[in-house]
């Protein structure tokens, strides 16, 4: 059987038949659908309190938690590739320090590195 999307007026009408069906598998052949479906159908209707619509939660929380899964990998790379980062500049710092004829001292009034002329 090809596979179809069914309305939920049409699902409700489909499982009040099955419940007063004696061949569930002659029904589902009848309304050209997988009997597992009128199973199926019939366990989500039951969850489904009268007179309220769901619209496929397992389906959204599903699609959620793949997007929160795929949001955590890919803020796990960022953050390797700021670690990543923050070594080569320290490393380009100690190695270009180090390869002139500067000395690096510390300016107290801009609390930062500050570049001095060697004397001498």
């Amino acid at each position: 059987m090809e596979r179809k999307r069914c309305s939920r007026k049409f699902q409700r009408m489909a499982v009040e038949r099955m419940e007063t069906c004696e061949n569930v598998r002659e029904l589902a052949r009848e309304l050209g659908v997988r009997p597992r479906c009128l199973y199926k159908w019939r366990r989500k209707l039951e969850i489904i309190e009268p007179g309220q619509e769901a619209s496929r939660p397992r389906t959204h929380a599903s699609a959620h938690r793949k997007e929160i899964h795929r949001l955590k990998q890919l803020l796990a790379e960022k953050i390797l590739e700021v670690d990543f980062f923050q070594q080569c500049v320290l490393i380009s710092k100690i190695t270009h320090a180090g390869a002139s004829d500067r000395l690096q001292t510390r300016c107290p009034a801009r609390k930062s590195a500050v570049l001095v002329p060697r004397r001498g």
